[in-house]
């Protein structure tokens, strides 16, 4: 499992100090976008694809990180109420605590720089 990170988009509001990540699974691909100002989150984007009938951009998750310290708990616990009402059968049952771990993985190593 990587990262890719990268600042060269052509968005205006991306700068040197935004993280662009990818961690693409077999089951599911994370795409973030990350802005950190003084420790904390000032912008997140969090898009979850192979979960669902189509693209999820977690926004609920998003609105709760924001202003905040990134720590592993607190992506955890807003992709928690994120995922608070998703439905799962048997056969996709994994899913909410796969995208709770890759999420929070990929959150972090954006902002520690890391990317492989």
């Amino acid at each position: 499992m990587g990262t890719e990170s990268s600042a060269a988009c052509d968005d205006p509001r991306v700068t040197a100090e935004t993280k662009i990540g990818v961690c693409n699974l077999c089951e599911a691909i994370c795409g973030l976008v990350l802005t950190i100002e003084d420790g904390l989150v000032e912008d997140v984007r969090i898009a979850w694809g192979g979960v669902a009938h189509k693209p999820w951009r977690a926004e609920r998750a998003e609105a709760l990180l924001r202003g905040q310290e990134l720590t592993e708990e607190a992506v955890v616990a807003a992709v928690e109420d994120e995922l608070a009402d998703a439905q799962t059968d048997d056969e996709t049952a994994f899913k909410p605590a796969m995208l709770r771990r890759t999420t929070a993985w990929t959150l972090l190593a954006l902002a520690e720089g890391r990317t492989r």
